[in-house]
């Protein structure tokens, strides 16, 4: 999978889209599309799957969106010397992108603390063809 245009627009819910005249252009799209494959890559321990790398991806493109319209979870902004707050949280894209990554990062410590028990045939395995000799081809008997 891969994240498109169109994946951004049905992260958001239509709230961005990308093109001549949508809410970023196709160039700001591929610069946010590398800044935030490039940050997955370092927070992924190496457990996502494909979908949910391309949301977690989606998720950090529409932050960076967020980020630059100056729309993250404002905590006051004073109009006359012109400060601006921001809720230490940050924005809801960040949140839901953190989510992915704590989840994935609590499923390796989990499997980690669990042992896996691996379970052996109790009887030998014999092929279907093992009794059959052709030129060539050697009768077999798998068995452990």
């Amino acid at each position: 999978m891969v994240v498109t245009a169109d994946t951004i627009r049905l992260v958001s819910q239509g709230e961005y889209t990308v093109g001549v005249g949508k809410t970023i252009t196709e160039s700001d799209f591929a610069i946010y599309l590398q800044w935030a494959t490039d940050q997955f890559a370092l927070d992924n321990p190496g457990n996502a799957t494909a979908s949910l790398t391309d949301q977690a991806i989606s998720l950090l493109v529409c932050h960076y969106i967020d980020r630059a319209n100056n729309d993250q979870h404002l905590k006051y902004e004073n109009a006359g010397d012109g400060k601006v707050a921001f809720d230490s949280s940050g924005s809801n894209w960040m949140k839901s992108y953190q989510v992915i990554v704590t989840s994935l990062v609590e499923k390796i410590e989990r499997d980690r603390d669990t042992p896996v028990t691996v379970k052996l045939p109790r009887r030998g395995v014999v092929r279907k063809d093992a009794t059959v000799a052709a030129k060539g081809m050697f009768t077999s008997d798998l068995s452990y």
